[in-house]
């Protein structure tokens, strides 16, 4: 499973616990608040590596294209 995979994944199951704990109220769903609350800071902790991975990515790119690696010193 990939990041967007699994980004996906628990974002489904974020928004599944936001409605039945409106639909259902406190206590009787099967999510309980504190799921919720950790199901969207794991969405956001997803999302945030993939845009660090995209942005590690562009800066390599970018360096290979002035003909330096990543770790080079440059003079």
């Amino acid at each position: 499973m990939d990041y967007k995979q699994a980004y996906n994944e628990i974002e489904s199951l974020w928004k599944y616990g936001e409605r039945e704990l409106k639909e259902n109220g406190q206590g009787e769903q099967l999510f309980i608040p504190e799921t919720v609350k950790a199901l969207e800071i794991a969405k956001a902790v997803l999302g945030s590596i993939e845009q660090i991975i995209w942005e590690r990515d562009m800066a390599i790119t970018q360096l290979k294209e002035l003909g330096y690696e990543l770790g080079e010193k440059i003079k």
